[in-house]
């Protein structure tokens, strides 16, 4: 403070960083302030500060770079041209300074670069700007045409078929927000969006449609969006004349059906359509996902193979960790989980623990839980049947309803601790960031809000208060009529293998206790994560971890391209 008390009174003195400022200056405990260096020489060292303490560290690194300044606000001051931003936090301050690496960083160069030159000058930035990014580059080039578009007030529709996917789109929502689609798809629905309504204007408007993830999306969904579009512009050409881009890796999980056969998972994809035949392929082959080291080169062909071959074993890398437990599993991932310092949101979004089923999710999750510091908050659903046609409730009892898990909805038994990560599982407010996938941190537990810090997505930083929602289970997965009242979240150490897709990652760790059972998941699973050392395995308890193991996998060649 006393560094800061100098400068503000003496804005014109030659300005030193906070760790060159004992070489000039000496303090003087009598006046509690510094003076000028009369004679002789110092160097002083500054405290390591971890990059796990989240602000300090950023504090640190502005301190050793800024020069001269008079305060904490004047620290996160960045100079614009012409204009001084002040940021809200000391991380944002050496994002902008470009002292910080971040994943963003291509995606402002590219929004600074379209907004100065088009055309030729962009493509060849394109070509050598070293990306680091969500497989081939898809989302990097969605936004790039989409940022084109709209700078030529076009109006572009981004969506995609899962929240995460969704969340890395430039003004990305969920398929099913954007188009009304319901979530009970049948071949024969339409969707019910009136001619005269005010978003039907914008759909006769929109030039544009990029859909990301459509590999996973049931056809349906892209045949009522046609039928939709043809119907509201008048227009009978596919999709009422508007260009759509369809983006997706088909080595990847396809859309889900319950309790289906190969032949009817199949027969679900967008590959199954007879739009498909209307549909110009184009390829994006190189890997970006993963570092670009020779060992990495190798691990992108060994993914193409293990996406592409329908051998029903395969034989995993011995250069993957191996835990033996779970205990083990988790500690690996999650270091710092059992310190009392939080965990930055930089931290938690570099890794994740990912497993085939949600019950094992579940365990892995309450497991990482108990293991954080902190008062547990517990929070109890309310349960009830609907009643049917004629007014009747079911014989179901309240105790029943409590033990069911229906797919999408939030346990009985919801236990939180302030720091733990959680995940949205419903569209509350997607123009606030509030989507379905969205990863949050809680910050403070209330009897009927919870608080939390989102740390995915252009709202990342935002403070938001989640209420508690009622929840209807699809009928058909569950044979009754019941409503749950919960918070529509989740704890996120851990995550099923399908909700993943859309994700990069730091640190992966994979639970294969319980083998993979449908096409795309180890290929998912294992192509998370930027760098194949950086993965780690946990195996039943029968497999011999000293070797190198083999695991099932599941391919459908039919379904790829």
């Amino acid at each position: 403070m006393g560094y800061f008390e100098y400068y503000a009174k003496n804005p014109n003195a030659p300005a030193y960083t906070y760790q060159q400022f004992p070489q000039h200056f000496v303090w003087c405990k009598r006046v509690k302030q510094w003076k000028i260096r009369q004679q002789g020489f110092a160097i002083r060292r500054m405290y390591f500060v971890s990059p796990n303490a989240g602000e300090l560290y950023y504090l640190r690194m502005l301190l050793t770079t800024f020069r001269g300044a008079n305060s904490f606000e004047d620290l996160k001051t960045v100079s614009n041209g012409d204009v001084d931003e002040v940021h809200n936090t000391f991380q944002d301050a050496c994002i902008a300074l470009g002292i910080l690496a971040h994943d963003g960083e291509s995606e402002k160069c590219l929004q600074e670069a379209v907004v100065m030159q088009t055309g030729n000058q962009l493509r060849k930035l394109f070509c050598i700007y070293p990306i680091t990014i969500a497989g081939t580059g898809k989302t990097f080039l969605y936004n790039t045409i989409a940022r084109r578009c709209r700078k030529d007030g076009k109006i572009v529709l981004t969506v995609a078929s899962s929240g995460i996917a969704s969340l890395l789109l430039d003004g990305g929502r969920t398929a099913h927000s954007t188009f009304k689609i319901p979530f009970e798809v049948q071949d024969d629905n339409n969707i019910s969006i009136s001619k005269d309504s005010n978003y039907a204007q914008l759909l006769k408007e929109v030039r544009l449609i990029i859909w990301d993830e459509v590999s996973m999306q049931h056809r349906f969904c892209v045949e009522e969006v046609d039928r939709l579009l043809r119907d509201i512009r008048s227009d009978d050409r596919h999709f009422g004349g508007v260009t759509v881009v369809l983006g997706g890796d088909f080595r990847q999980t396809l859309p889900v059906v319950s309790n289906a056969s190969r032949e009817q998972t199949v027969g679900a994809s967008i590959r199954g359509s007879l739009l498909w035949d209307y549909i110009t392929v184009l390829t994006l082959n190189h890997n970006m996902r993963l570092e670009q080291e020779p060992e990495n080169l190798e691990f992108a062909d060994y993914l193409l193979e293990i996406g592409t071959n329908p051998k029903e074993v395969v034989n995993l890398p011995s250069t993957m960790g191996r835990c033996q437990n779970m205990h083990e599993l988790i500690s690996s991932v999650y270091p710092l989980l059992v310190m009392d310092e939080p965990m930055s949101p930089k931290y938690l979004n570099e890794r994740i623990i990912l497993s085939p089923r949600n019950e094992d999710v579940h365990k892995i999750n309450m497991d990482a839980l108990e293991r954080l510091h902190g008062e547990t908050y517990t929070y109890f659903v309310a349960d009830k049947m609907i009643q049917d046609d004629h007014g009747r409730d079911s014989d179901f009892t309240t105790e029943f309803l409590n033990n069911l898990s229906p797919p999408g909805t939030p346990p009985f038994k919801l236990d939180l601790k302030v720091g733990c990560p959680i995940m949205l599982l419903r569209n509350l407010a997607p123009k606030e960031g509030l989507c379905n996938g969205t990863t949050l941190v809680v910050t403070r537990c209330g009897r009927h809000v919870i608080e939390a810090k989102i740390i995915t997505g252009e709202k990342a930083g935002e403070v938001v208060f989640i209420p508690g929602i009622t929840f209807q289970p699809s009928a058909s997965e569950l044979n009754i009529q019941m409503e749950r009242r919960q918070f529509p979240i989740r704890v996120a150490y851990a995550m099923t293998i399908n909700k993943s897709q859309g994700q990069s990652v730091k640190y992966v760790e994979i639970d294969l206790r319980t083998p993979v059972f449908i096409h795309g998941q180890l290929y998912v699973a294992l192509s998370r994560c930027t760098a194949a050392r950086r993965i780690t395995l946990l195996f039943s308890n029968e497999s011999n971890v000293s070797l190198d193991p083999v695991i099932k996998n599941v391919v459908y060649p039919e379904v790829l391209l």
